[in-house]
């Protein structure tokens, strides 16, 4: 199946009993709840197409969508109008390159108002590159585990031109405390400073690398940044 599948409102998980999913389970009211896997969307599924295939199948055998996650293929200095420009570049990316629902991206960036996880919403379904390969099982897994395979793809299914994405974020999703990040990314500046992460990598260096030296770097420098399919 392709991953712009059925989309959905997120909510609590249907329940599960053992290896079977979609085992019927109580609402408040006294009704039964949705069963996942019998071909239609009932209750708190955000998605159900009657089988339990998992992998490079838009909806889970939980019955949670599946969503996009990619580095974009166009290169930004530190000047992104604020954080809601950034979500403007993803969405135009997205827009470019012919994905489902492209209005629906955001930007994985924090600045000192607000923490990327904040911002973001909390899929309980996996994240997945456009050619299919999954990063995370979730957001919760996307912001504090290693990944199972690096954002290291764009929304046209190329790598990345340059090694670098600016983040403003830490592992767990909340902003590098005591930065400016770029004046709130609205500065290309060489005297300002901005955060990145490296999109080959699996582990924290993925969201903020780990190199005082190196990291922050100034607000002339291009880079991309990484967007998330929202709900």
């Amino acid at each position: 199946m392709t991953e712009g599948g059925e989309s959905g409102t997120a909510g609590s998980s249907t329940t599960t009993t053992g290896s079977t999913t979609g085992a019927e389970s109580s609402s408040g009211s006294g009704e039964p709840m949705g069963e996942c896997g019998n071909g239609v969307r009932e209750e708190d599924e955000e998605c159900d197409d009657g089988n339990e295939e998992e992998q490079f199948d838009a909806c889970t055998s939980q019955c949670a969508r599946a969503r996009i996650i990619f580095v974009t293929s166009g290169l930004y200095q530190g000047d992104l109008n604020t954080v809601g420009g950034a979500d403007s570049l993803c969405r135009q990316a997205a827009g470019n390159a012919g994905l489902a629902e492209y209005l629906n991206y955001k930007a994985l960036i924090s600045d000192g108002e607000v923490d990327a996880r904040d911002r973001l919403f909390h899929a309980r379904g996996p994240y997945r590159l456009v050619n299919g390969l999954q990063v995370a099982r979730d957001f919760e897994a996307l912001m504090t585990e290693t990944l199972e395979h690096p954002v290291d793809t764009t929304e046209l299914g190329t790598k990345p031109a340059q090694p670098a994405v600016w983040t403003g974020t830490q592992p767990g999703g909340v902003a590098v405390p005591g930065s400016s990040h770029c004046d709130g990314w609205t500065s290309s500046s060489i005297q300002k400073v901005g955060y990145y992460g490296r999109p080959t990598a699996v582990d924290g260096n993925w969201l903020m690398v780990d190199n005082p030296i190196v990291n922050p770097t100034d607000c002339a420098i291009q880079q991309a940044l990484y967007c998330l399919e929202q709900e």
